[in-house]
Parts: structure tokens; C-alpha cells; sequence
């Protein structure tokens, strides 16, 4: 099977959602308007790295379905897509942090890229009965 990543994908014109531009990455780093820049959004996902999920404990269970995730490390970011579109994105910054999806996110990219800088976030603090 060869995934989209690999053969070249190419965005749809749904890409990225509204909730990635309004909820998720206009915080980061917002255009003119307040909401989030498709130019950035698209650099951070053309430079960033495929992240497996399975390196955090129940890494996929613990975040939204998806068909690929993607560390960037310039914004300390975690893109998702699904199909052809990027839907949501989690930063790895310990105060960003506000539920278990972030700490998964972070525990897996801590596994596979090393650490961050930060304290990692190991606790179980948004999971009853750890992680």
C-alpha cells in the first residue's frame, strides 16, 4: 500500500479544516485576520517528520482517529491528517498541554525524536489510572 505521505500528496482545497485554522493553530501564529496561516500550517507540514503513535502507552487510543501524524519540530507541533485533509494539530510544549491527547502526543515524540527540553509529561494527570 503506499501511503499518501510517500507518493507525493498534494492538499485538497478542504486542506487544512476549520477547525485546525480557527481552534488549534491560530494561537501559534495567526494571519491578518486572526485565524490560522495556511502557508504556515503548510510549511510546518512539509517540514516535519512522521510520528507512530505506538511509541506513547495506548498511543492510539489516546488521540483523535487519524490516518498520519507529523512532528514538527520547528513549532513543536503534532499535525494530523486524515484522508486528504489535516484536521487538528496538539503542540508538545508542557504548558500547552491541557488534556490526555496532548500528553500522548508528547510521550510518543519524546520515544521517537528524543527529548524536548522540558520536563516530560509522564504523569497520569488526565487519565485515571495512568497512562
Amino acid at each position: 500500500m503506499v501511503e499518501l505521505s510517500d507518493a507525493g500528496w498534494q492538499p485538497s482545497k478542504e486542506w487544512p479544516s476549520d477547525h485546525l485554522r480557527l481552534d488549534t493553530w491560530s494561537p501559534r501564529n495567526p494571519d491578518a485576520s486572526g485565524v490560522g496561516d495556511i502557508d504556515d500550517i503548510r510549511e510546518a507540514w512539509d517540514r516535519s517528520q512522521r510520528l507512530n503513535m505506538a511509541h506513547a502507552p495506548r498511543g492510539y487510543l489516546r488521540v483523535p482517529d487519524h490516518d498520519e501524524a507529523r512532528y514538527d519540530a520547528e513549532t513543536q507541533t503534532v499535525l494530523f491528517r486524515r484522508n486528504d485533509t489535516l484536521t487538528t494539530c496538539y503542540s508538545v510544549r508542557e504548558e500547552a498541554i491541557t488534556n490526555d491527547h496532548g500528553v500522548a502526543v508528547r510521550q510518543a515524540v519524546e520515544a521517537q525524536f528524543g527529548d524536548i527540553g522540558e520536563t516530560a509529561s509522564t504523569d497520569n494527570r488526565f487519565t485515571e489510572g495512568g497512562a
